[in-house]
């Protein structure tokens, strides 16, 4: 990628930055009540801009969970066998080490994607970012691409800032958080894949002849996947020194794998996507809706 910019913005990204120096022409992709709310919050709109990357992925198979005969998870007749990204190299060493591997694919996407977006704003002199969507796509066998866009507005003012901030929030819902004294600091995407076993008990549970009953090994599962996605939000919050986020979205993907003969994994990974917030107008407060309209003539 010689023919990258020093920034590290690639020639398509830096040609389309060029075109909106020269032409001034602005474009965006929110809707007409988006476009007018980020207007009504000081800011305009300049362009949409995007990030994206495609990771090779062959080398990241799937987690295992680390479970060998009777040597982890108390043997084929236990509860489950549980592992998170966190902990996955400190236990699957010698069996199947390659989990922190594919967590850390999928965050290393994530975070390239939403690091480029943000370079084009910060090109073109925008002070934030409005409408972030989030797409990841697969490109074939061994192959993902992380893609991450939205629309870079610009205040009207003269005070702008050194770095932009991002948000999934649309125009109208940035504009209502502005006018009640809060601004976005960025958005957040945090995964968490965690793997179990499917040991005995979960495969009697999980049988066509067994009787409507919670397969209890899933159901924890899923929960600690969330609460360990949930929990890095958390974190990743209190570094960048906002004082709460909004949730956009938080995603369930789970599956099966079998990272060997006669062994059969469950995965569960999710995906939390929020935004930052921090108060710059403390006294501010944001209206009381109406809880009736009075029809009578006052005249």
């Amino acid at each position: 990628m010689t023919d990258w910019n020093a920034k590290g913005l690639p020639p398509a990204a830096q040609r389309r930055i060029d075109n909106i120096r020269t032409t001034h022409l602005r474009s965006s992709l929110l809707s007409v009540n988006g476009a007018t709310g980020v207007e009504s919050a000081g800011f305009t709109f300049a362009s949409e801009v995007m990030g994206a990357i495609v990771l090779n992925t062959t080398g990241a198979r799937m987690p295992s969970c680390g479970f060998v005969g009777n040597y982890y998870g108390g043997g084929p007749f236990g509860g489950g066998n549980f592992q998170n990204a966190g902990m996955g190299a400190m236990f699957n060493t010698g069996f199947n080490s390659t989990y922190g591997n594919y967590f850390d694919i999928i965050n290393s996407g994530w975070r390239k994607a939403i690091e480029r977006m943000i370079l084009e704003a910060t090109e073109i002199g925008a002070d934030g970012i409005v409408g972030v969507r989030l797409m990841q796509n697969s490109l074939g066998e061994g192959s993902s691409e992380f893609i991450a866009m939205g629309t870079a507005i610009s205040s009207k003012g003269k005070l702008h800032l050194k770095s932009p901030f991002s948000t999934h929030l649309n125009g109208a819902d940035f504009a209502k958080l502005v006018h009640s004294g809060y601004i976005p600091v960025a958005i957040s995407v945090e995964v968490s894949v965690e793997v179990t076993h499917d040991d005995y008990r979960t495969q009697r549970q999980n049988s066509v002849f067994a009787p409507n009953v919670e397969i209890d090994t899933y159901t924890v599962l899923v929960k600690q996947a969330r609460e360990s996605a949930r929990r890095a939000l958390r974190n990743d919050v209190a570094r960048k020194g906002a004082e709460g986020a909004i949730i956009d979205e938080m995603s369930l993907r789970i599956f099966e794998t079998e990272p060997y003969e006669n062994h059969r994994d469950h995965v569960a990974e999710v995906r939390v996507v929020g935004t930052s917030l921090v108060r710059f107008d403390t006294k501010t407060k944001p209206d009381r809706p109406m809880t009736f309209i009075s029809l009578k003539d006052k005249r």
